[in-house]
């Protein structure tokens, strides 16, 4: 292809090679494309692109930033726009970039918005009861709103109180992908309170008859879905994100979304005790950077500042204490027998058949 090329038709030739399996990347671009970059420079050459369009674009055209245009989008956009340049690059079609040097609003770091205990409660007494247990289960167990839609009943043990998250919901697809966003399956543990919720939502259902949906790696469906509505359907991410806005002002309390949910258990841990590094990992995050953006501040975690420069003298851990292991007693079975158990769950990466009881 030559450098004659409009840019509409040199997307086109791209978007066939820019395949995303099981996510809904490919559907997001495709709106992007059509609403903002099309209408730009789909009838411009791809030379007759030049920096100082892209730049006015940027900075004072359509995608300044104002309300409804965020910075974060801002970037979101442009960096569709910078792939298919940079691909002219890399085939040869130009010579060099009319992009470089372009500068892009800057991303202000803020908090996010997060659902309270509080809040939640409120928030309860206006949600059928099948919502109701979808936001306290989230609460407990900081699962992303598609992996609590496509959480089958075979990946929970009752009995240990671990959970295998794997199987994702792609709503906009409407099937079950086998894996989680970051690719990798992980266990999390199961409070009291979220294996009763998980008792109660699958009751005595016949397991044996699958989901109902499509999974996307062909495989046969050995589980129901945990969650689903009173009707029998799938509990849609976007439909409970209805239901906690009506819910909210019913309540009036801040209203929130569904991710909302991640970010209300990751500031509980935090509240709680749980480390940096237990929250990724439970979260599901390859960095402690991601996880650190779902913790939020509150006046528990201004407390523990306040409480670490206290003038008065630290509390301190004394060996051998309460619920502590001595050295001496570092061989002992209990303690070894808790990291084999340890290692076994962490190695475990087939299906968990939940007990019976």
């Amino acid at each position: 292809m030559e450098a004659t090329t409009k840019w509409g038709a040199w997307w086109d030739h791209l978007a066939t090679k820019r395949t995303f399996d099981d996510t809904d990347t490919a559907s997001t671009e495709a709106n992007i494309v059509k609403k903002y970059l099309r209408p730009k420079w789909g009838d411009i050459a791809l030379r007759d692109i030049t920096y100082k369009a892209a730049k006015h674009w940027v900075q004072e055209g359509d995608l300044k930033v104002r309300p409804g245009m965020s910075p974060g989008y801002v970037h979101r956009i442009f960096s569709i726009f910078n792939v298919t340049i940079k691909e002219a690059l890399d085939q040869e079609v130009l010579t060099a970039s009319p992009l470089a040097g372009v500068k892009l609003p800057k991303r202000h770091k803020k908090p996010k918005p997060y659902l309270s205990t509080k809040s939640n409660a409120a928030m309860s007494a206006h949600l059928r009861e099948d919502y109701r247990d979808a936001l306290a289960f989230g609460l407990e167990t900081g699962v992303r709103p598609g992996e609590l839609c496509g959480l089958h009943s075979d990946r929970i043990d009752l009995d240990r109180g671990w959970m295998l998250v794997a199987e994702t919901f792609v709503k906009r697809r409407g099937i079950i992908r086998p894996y989680p966003k970051d690719g990798d399956v992980r266990w999390v543990p199961l409070t009291d309170l979220a294996c009763e919720i998980a008792a109660r939502r699958l009751g005595a259902r016949d397991e044996s008859k699958g989901c109902g949906f499509v999974h996307s790696d062909g495989l046969p469906c050995s589980g129901v879905l945990t969650f689903m509505t009173v009707r029998g359907r799938i509990m849609h991410p976007d439909t409970m994100g209805y239901h906690m806005r009506n819910a909210a002002e019913d309540a009036k309390v801040p209203r929130r979304s569904p991710y909302s949910i991640r970010r209300g258990w990751a500031t509980r841990a935090a509240e709680g005790g749980l480390d940096a590094f237990q929250i990724a990992e439970i979260l599901g995050h390859a960095t402690l950077d991601q996880a650190q953006e779902y913790v939020q501040q509150t006046p528990a975690a201004r407390m523990k500042l306040v409480a670490a420069l206290s003038k008065y003298p630290q509390l301190t851990v004394i060996e051998g204490g309460l619920g502590q292991t001595s050295d001496t007693q570092a061989g002992s079975g209990a303690k070894s027998g808790a990291k084999v158990d340890s290692q076994t769950l962490a190695q475990d990466r087939g299906r968990v058949r939940r007990s019976a009881g």
